[in-house]
């Protein structure tokens, strides 16, 4: 029988919806089902990739029936239909959106495309968080459209977004290296630990920068709780910095952008 988790976990990275790459889909009772069986306490809902629109609708439905248990949507925004993302985002944001995803590889652009820029530009403006998917992608070459290389590239033009990287830079033990070493000074920028199964990385990572700026994120259900939840308590960091990566940077990160605007 699995080890009961005790302690109480912030998710910063879980998906709702159908993907075809998945046997089955995660609705919401899977999700709430997810939160009671591992002890946590609040997290970030993002949609798959498929029927995105109709997704963000479900996501951010669901935020709103359960806000108070903890439930946050993250809008996945898409280049085919920008202008109306900014409309939803313009009445939304703070309230039942929590947040922006972007992913480059569904996109066929980086987050550094003019036609974002006035999606960033709104999201610099309400000092919102922005999670963009972070790859391996060509070694994360800037050719790479989910290149690390180009969410520093937003950071810097755009710095009252909290900017965070999915899969801490990019998955791969080297990638995130880099990735950390280049936004060391960056403090808007931030990690999140998803799809992380080295322990030696987050180790790396609180070396290199202030531990405020990495959360924990399971990436549920493409990679499993526990195994990202063992790869933090299998690292040779102190528990209180543990404690920090798994709920207290969370709720650092979210309090000052929802509900306030």
């Amino acid at each position: 029988m699995a080890k009961q988790i005790k302690q109480m976990i912030n998710d910063s990275h879980v998906h709702l919806g159908y993907t075809p790459l998945l046997v089955r889909p995660v609705f919401e009772k899977n999700l709430i089902q997810f939160k009671q069986k591992y002890n946590i306490n609040k997290m970030l809902v993002f949609p798959f990739e498929i029927d995105v629109e109709e997704n963000n609708k479900r996501v951010i439905a669901f935020a709103e029936k359960n806000r108070d248990i903890g439930i946050y949507a993250i809008y996945w925004i898409q280049r085919k239909c920008i202008e109306k993302d900014l409309e939803v985002l313009r009445s939304n944001l703070g309230s039942t959106i929590s947040g922006v995803k972007f992913h480059g590889a569904f996109e066929l652009l980086p987050i550094t495309a003019p036609i974002y820029s006035k999606i960033l530009e709104f999201l610099d403006g309400q000092e919102s968080i922005l999670i963009v998917h972070t790859g391996r992608y060509k070694d994360a070459d800037r050719s790479s459209n989910t290149s690390y290389l180009h969410a520093i590239d937003a950071a810097k033009q755009y710095r009252k977004i909290k900017l965070v990287m999915a899969h801490m830079g990019g998955t791969d033990t080297t990638i995130v290296k880099r990735a950390l070493k280049d936004a060391a000074d960056f403090q808007n920028i931030f990690f999140d630990t998803s799809g992380i199964t080295t322990p030696h990385v987050l180790e790396y990572a609180v070396r290199m920068i202030d531990d405020r700026r990495i959360i924990f994120g399971s990436d549920f259900p493409w990679c499993s709780f526990r195994a990202m939840l063992a790869n933090l308590e299998d690292a040779e960091i102190d528990e209180k910095t543990k404690q920090s990566i798994l709920l207290n940077n969370f709720d650092s990160l979210i309090s000052k952008v929802l509900y306030t605007k």
